[in-house]
């Protein structure tokens, strides 16, 4: 079973500068997100029923999707650095 992301690691970092790190912890934000998902369900359930009577239903598939590509994106690292030598590294733990 995979778990959502409990921490994203942020570090920017320039040439001759000393770098910044930033952790923020999303085991704090998810609790939130569930508690306003759980308060917006009832709307959302109307929502897909209307747009399911007229044919437009397709944005469900998209939102199961989007929810499988947070979970699975657990260990992912974005490492990048610009022309002027600034790095940028993003990591979700």
């Amino acid at each position: 079973m995979n778990w959502l992301p409990l921490i994203l690691r942020m570090q920017l970092a320039g040439p001759k500068r000393r770098s910044i790190r930033l952790w923020v912890p999303l085991f704090i934000v998810w609790p939130i997100l569930l508690v306003l998902a759980i308060v917006t369900l009832p709307l959302l359930l109307l929502v897909a029923i209307v747009l399911i009577l007229i044919g437009r239903a397709a944005w469900l598939r998209t939102s199961w999707a989007l929810c499988r590509i947070v979970v699975a994106s657990r260990g992912l690292q974005i490492d990048t650095y610009t022309q002027a030598g600034q790095r940028v590294f993003v990591s979700l733990e």
